[in-house]
């Protein structure tokens, strides 16, 4: 009977391979072999707040377009799955950059005060590109970042507790590609973050996924 199994297993296994290419295939293995967990959430922030996305710049040197379409893509994340009752909208954070004296040097739990929130979101980006190299014709997606909860009333983090660089996310890598279009760059920024908000929100809410271990400290 064993052996039987193991017969139909090849079987299949040979047909799907007939029929899908090599990543396809490698994915539906890697689900048959090590299917979805139940993940729990690292913290769950209090029920019925407003929590401010902060995507943090001060450590590179990177276009403001990612700011934008990071902070709205882990908006979306937020409200979506229900980790937030409501988020500062990102126009309203652009508004208090351009007026806010020292508005680079403030703390993120004094920018969430001056915007109502009571939670902030705090997202440290620790490299960002979109291009091998400047001149070159190939880009190549690398997005990395860390993540905070802070307590605004309490002006200091509620999660990770004892970890003030924040957790650690497993960076999102893109392949190198050629393409000419001038509009690859900005869907390549869109893309990087949609796929990290999807990284962030998820460590706030229960979910299934195929476990992978995050980065060492």
């Amino acid at each position: 009977m064993r052996l039987l199994r193991r017969l139909a297993f090849s079987l299949v296994l040979a047909s799907l391979a007939l029929t899908l290419n090599s990543c396809a295939l490698i994915a539906w293995i890697v689900a048959v072999i090590n299917p979805p967990q139940k993940v729990e959430a690292k913290f769950e922030p209090p029920a019925e707040k407003k929590m401010l996305v902060f995507v943090d710049l001060t450590q590179v040197d990177t276009p403001q377009p990612l700011r934008g379409a990071l902070t709205e893509a882990i908006n979306e994340q937020l409200l979506e799955n229900e980790v937030a009752e409501s988020v500062v909208p990102y126009e309203d954070l652009l508004d208090l950059s351009a007026t806010m004296d020292g508005f680079d040097r403030a703390t993120p739990a004094r920018i969430g005060r001056e915007l109502e929130a009571e939670y902030v979101c705090h997202v440290l980006v620790h490299r960002f590109t979109v291009k091998e190299d400047e001149v070159g014709p190939l880009w190549e997606g690398h997005l990395d970042v860390s993540v905070s909860m802070v307590d605004v009333e309490e002006g200091e983090i509620a999660w990770p507790k004892g970890e003030d660089g924040g957790w650690r996310l497993r960076p999102i890598k893109t392949p190198l590609t050629d393409d000419p279009s001038p509009d690859f760059g900005p869907k390549l920024t869109g893309d990087l973050a949609n796929r990290m908000a999807d990284r962030i929100a998820k460590l706030f809410y229960d979910h299934r996924a195929v476990v992978e271990p995050e980065l060492p400290d």
